[in-house]
């Protein structure tokens, strides 16, 4: 088994995991740990910690982060840092969780199908 871990500030990973599942339909295999205004740190290492027995059988771990250096994704390479089961991205967007969810993409997979799903979409339409 694998299994897709969001992570995020707010209800950011909640809402992500909707909006995926909007597209490729429910899934089993997505987690949401969410940054609350009053967490601190400790609360992020807690709350990953919970999904431990969830995730003790899956072969596959791939962590999405909202933001490269925020809490979450520094909490989440803390918690995982020497699990070798675990890739940890941040720059989260709905292309490369989707791509995560239907292709099961690697980390080198995931960031690839999220920089190819960043365009300049006004100035495409306009043929610039």
């Amino acid at each position: 088994m694998n299994a897709i871990v969001l992570v995020g500030h707010g209800a950011l990973p909640e809402a992500m995991k909707a909006s995926v599942e909007m597209i490729v339909g429910e899934r089993e295999d997505i987690r949401t740990v969410c940054l609350s205004p009053d967490d601190g740190a400790e609360d992020l290492g807690r709350k990953l910690a919970a999904l431990d027995e969830e995730l003790a059988d899956c072969v596959s771990v791939r962590v999405i982060a909202d933001l490269m250096g925020g809490s979450p994704c520094n909490a989440a390479l803390e918690r995982y840092e020497k699990d070798d089961r675990v890739s940890v991205v941040s720059g989260m967007n709905i292309a490369m969780v989707i791509a995560a969810a239907m292709e099961e993409a690697d980390a080198a997979g995931m960031i690839s199908v999220g920089h190819e799903a960043i365009h300049d979409v006004k100035a495409l339409a306009a043929g610039t």
